[in-house]
């Protein structure tokens, strides 16, 4: 299965929302490191029956510091909000 960042962005950014909603995490965290204080946040954006490939490393890495940028410039508050 090959892996799409851009998908793999958006998917990560429902899931972490749908986690929010479901009070398994604050809407406060202030970056991707924090998420995994209440959940591994490694398995965020994969598809289901996803099996974990080294070269999706890069991408992955990607898509986290995709994250991070977006939870740092309020993402998760601004979803929260709408």
């Amino acid at each position: 299965m090959t892996l799409n960042l851009n998908q793999t962005i958006e998917r990560m950014k429902a899931e972490i929302m749908a986690d929010v909603k479901a009070g398994v995490m604050p809407a406060t965290v202030k970056d991707y490191s924090e998420l995994h204080d209440f959940t591994d946040a490694n398995l965020y954006g994969l598809p289901e029956g996803y099996s974990f490939n080294n070269d999706d490393t890069d991408l992955l890495n990607a898509a986290q510091d995709a994250i991070n940028a977006w939870i740092a410039a309020g993402g998760i508050t601004e979803a929260v909000n709408v």
